[in-house]
Parts: structure tokens; C-alpha cells; sequence
């Protein structure tokens, strides 16, 4: 099933199996897999805008996007918050490592957005915001 909708994809926004000269080409398209990929020795802030250009961003932006995914009270109890560096401060579960790739997915500038089952390891309270979460930051981008 994956195979087939990421060759559907392919074929359909980037044109088919053929040699790439230009990179440039597949930029606007972002797999984000089913295991969320988050990385020790970096710090929550860093591992959000991983793959995003603009590191700069704004504060109150970031905290608005952590409160809407349910990560901003998880990030606000710890000792340094967004400066937390995991693997050696704190240690993630698994939700809050895929909230950490879902906002990293809802930051990225890209058109088209694969998320591999974003509902994996996501409690309730979460599953039932998603529906809000989807509407406000991936419904306008190809899925």
C-alpha cells in the first residue's frame, strides 16, 4: 500500500522514475514516516525545525504551533523548555517523539505532505484535535 501511494505521488507531482539533474525538482514534497525520526544531542527547538529554513522564527509562532498539537505543556514542564537537549536531559515517549515530526511536517514549506499514520502512539486527546489540527495546517497542501 505505502509503495503504491508514493509512486502515485511520484508520477503524479514529479513525472515518473528518471534521472534527476536538478534536485530542485522534489523540494516541495515531504515524506514524514510512520517512525518518528527525532535526534539526541539536539534540543527540542532544534529537532522542530529541522529541515526549515527559517530558524529565526518567531516565539510566539512556535508556541502557538506546539500549543495546537498538544506539545507546548509537555515542552513548558521541562527544566529548559524548548532549549531541552533530549537524549541527555529528557528522554521522549513515543507521542511526543510523532508530535515533534507532525509539527516539524506542519512547518515545513513544502506543497505536498506524506504522513505516514499520524495517529500512531497518540492518545486520545490528540487523535480527537487532529481532525482541527489537519483543517488549520494541512488541508490547503496536496495529501
Amino acid at each position: 500500500m505505502k509503495n503504491s501511494v508514493i509512486k502515485d505521488i511520484w508520477d503524479n507531482f514529479i513525472g515518473g522514475y528518471r534521472e534527476f539533474e536538478d534536485f530542485e525538482e522534489v523540494k516541495d514534497i515531504c515524506y514524514f514516516a510512520a517512525k518518528p525520526c527525532v535526534f539526541s544531542g539536539m534540543t527540542i527547538r532544534e529537532n522542530l525545525l529541522l529541515g526549515i529554513e527559517d530558524k529565526q522564527m518567531e516565539e510566539q509562532l512556535l508556541g502557538e504551533v506546539c500549543e495546537d498539537f498538544l506539545f507546548h505543556n509537555d515542552v513548558t514542564e521541562m527544566e529548559h523548555a524548548m532549549e531541552t537537549v533530549l537524549g541527555k536531559e529528557v528522554n521522549l515517549s513515543s507521542g511526543q517523539m510523532k508530535k515533534i515530526e507532525l509539527i516539524r511536517a506542519a512547518l515545513s514549506p513544502a506543497e505536498v505532505v506524506v504522513l505516514d499514520e499520524p495517529m500512531a502512539n497518540m492518545d486520545e486527546e490528540f487523535k480527537e484535535q487532529f481532525k482541527r489540527i489537519f483543517e488549520k495546517y494541512f488541508r490547503k497542501r496536496h495529501y
